[in-house]
């Protein structure tokens, strides 16, 4: 599975929800993180992915990033 999405962002009638670095945490046990990246959101969402900068989590200035990951289910995993 293939997640890419904005974290960070200030909810808003169309997209409610706010997300944060740990939202890959949710998919466990049933799932296995292969990688994660976390990236500075400067352009749209694919750009800043792809040939984006690394997110600095040092930096205390509040802002969206954008987290890549990918897993796959674990041998065994049940729904």
């Amino acid at each position: 599975m293939l997640l890419l999405t904005e974290v960070g962002q200030e909810p808003t009638p169309c997209e409610p929800h706010t997300l944060d670095w740990a939202v890959v945490q949710r998919f466990g046990p049933q799932m296995e993180i292969l990688e994660e990246k976390h990236f500075e959101k400067n352009e749209g969402i694919y750009v800043s992915s792809f040939v984006g900068e690394p997110f600095d989590h040092a930096n205390p200035v509040r802002r969206v990033g954008i987290l890549l990951a990918k897993l796959r289910r674990r041998t065994g995993a049940t729904t």
